[in-house]
């Protein structure tokens, strides 16, 4: 326990606490991944068929959150997105916490992260592909440079401000895609729009040359 370190987990009425916890460790961070890992293995030859056949097919809509954001060959990605994600939270936040041991750890699993985007590059779309390797590359300098104030004992002019400004244009770089998203989102319905109200047009124009093309059969007819 932070709060008192003379307090151990093993003391007398607290071993139900430990079991209970490692009951929550198997039932959350293993076991969520290795459901994941299942269900992605199983279904894996359906996920890498075309779009239109994985879209009619009713057994895989309930698992599209797994799979949909990435390319059909990196059916997997999403079992590693989360062991990284987990990784970076509880089990960095386990290692020695403050130690050079901690921001050590925290630096390799950055530079696994920003190794495995820049190489497999596994989204759909390109902006997502990006953020993933300017985040896992802004969380490695970051480390880099906790660890570097660490070992000299927080000296160094200038760190402080380095830190807002990689976290600000993390910041404008994350804003411009959504900008450009809300911007392209605007341009499909407005091409929509149009394109609905050309069919509509169209199909009012049909109505009437069927029409008049009754009413001079009609008046031939008479």
């Amino acid at each position: 326990m932070f709060s008192d370190y003379a307090v151990s987990c093993k003391d007398e009425g607290r071993m139900a606490w430990v079991v209970y916890a490692v009951l929550m460790l198997l039932v959350y961070p293993v076991g969520v991944i290795a459901l994941y890992a299942s269900l992605l293995f199983k279904n894996r030859e359906r996920i890498k068929k075309p779009e239109a056949e994985r879209e009619e097919d009713e057994g895989l809509r309930s698992l599209a959150f797994l799979y949909d954001a990435y390319e059909p060959k990196y059916w997997w990605f999403e079992v590693f997105e989360t062991a990284r994600r987990l990784a970076m939270t509880g089990v960095l936040g386990a290692i020695s916490p403050g130690s050079t041991l901690q921001l050590g750890a925290g630096i390799l699993m950055a530079v696994v992260g920003f190794g495995v985007y820049c190489l497999c590059m596994p989204c759909i779309e390109t902006k997502d592909d990006i953020l993933g390797v300017l985040t896992n590359f802004q969380i490695f300098l970051v480390m880099l440079t906790a660890l570097v104030m660490k070992v000299s004992g927080g000296e160094g002019k200038g760190v402080g401000v380095f830190l807002i400004v990689l976290n600000v244009l993390t910041g404008v770089v994350l804003l411009g895609f959504g900008a450009m998203q809300v911007y392209s989102y605007k341009v499909d319905f407005e091409n929509n729009r149009t394109s609905g109200a050309g069919l509509a047009l169209g199909v009012l124009k049909g109505k009437k040359k069927e029409r008049e093309s009754a009413g001079d059969v009609e008046e031939g007819g008479g």
